[in-house]
């Protein structure tokens, strides 16, 4: 297997886990806001974990994108 392919692979698997994570943000902001009223963290703590959620998922998403091209990018050089 070629870096490109391997670099394809941990791409898909990016993306995917970026996509999967979007799918749960509402059941992850919902968590922390019942571990808030729960008295397990702190308001502030929630509001912490669910901006940091929030923050992550599109940068993952786009990350695994990123990856994608650039390996799609590398097999078009090596084909020429």
């Amino acid at each position: 297997m070629d870096k490109h392919e391997l670099l394809a692979l941990a791409a898909i698997f990016i993306v995917v886990s970026g996509i999967w994570l979007r799918w749960r943000l509402a059941a992850y902001c919902s968590d922390a806001e019942e571990d808030a009223k729960d008295k397990k963290i702190t308001p502030e703590e929630a509001r912490r974990r669910i901006t940091l959620i929030n923050w992550s998922v599109p940068v993952i998403t786009v990350l695994g994108l990123v990856l994608l091209l650039e390996a799609y990018f590398r097999w078009l050089t090596l084909r020429s």
